[in-house]
C-alpha cells in the first residue's frame, strides 16, 4: 500500500470492527465520506484565511480540521494542523509561512484520501484493509 505511514491503518481497522459490530459494512465509508465533504469546505476556507493572514480564523478551523484528521486516521495531515494552528495561536503575521503549512497541508491530505480510499476498498474486497 502506498503512504501506509502517513495514515494510521489501525484506526480504520478500528471503524471497520465498530462497524462489524453495528451491522454496518459500509460504517467507515460513510465516516469517510462526511470528512471528506466537510474538510474540502474547510480546506477551502482555510487557504482563504491564510491568503488574509487571519489568525483566529486560521486557529478555529485548525481545530476543527484537526480533530477530523486525527479521527480518520490522518495523522501526519492532523500533526501539519496542529503546527499551523500553533502558528496561528502566536499570531505570527508571515503570510509566507501560512502559506507554505497550507500547501504541505492541502498535499497530505490529497495523500491522506488517496491511502484511505485505498484500504476502504482493499477491505471490501478482501475483508481486510491490508
Amino acid at each position: 500500500m502506498i503512504g501506509q505511514s502517513i495514515v494510521n491503518l489501525n484506526t480504520i481497522k478500528d471503524f471497520h470492527t465498530i462497524g462489524q459490530s453495528l451491522g454496518r459494512s459500509d460504517y467507515f465509508r460513510v465516516v469517510f465520506d462526511v470528512f471528506v465533504e466537510s474538510f474540502d469546505k474547510d480546506l477551502e476556507s482555510l487557504g482563504a484565511a491564510c491568503e488574509k493572514n487571519d489568525c483566529q480564523r486560521i486557529r478555529g478551523l485548525c481545530h476543527r480540521m484537526k480533530s477530523s484528521a486525527f479521527t480518520v486516521g490522518a495523522e501526519i495531515l492532523g500533526r501539519l494542523l496542529v503546527k499551523l494552528e500553533t502558528y496561528a495561536e502566536e499570531f505570527y503575521q508571515d503570510t509566507g509561512l501560512y502559506s507554505k503549512i497550507y500547501a504541505e497541508i492541502e498535499s497530505v491530505y490529497k495523500q491522506s484520501v488517496a491511502v484511505i480510499e485505498e484500504s476502504i476498498q482493499a477491505y471490501e474486497q478482501t475483508g481486510d484493509v491490508v
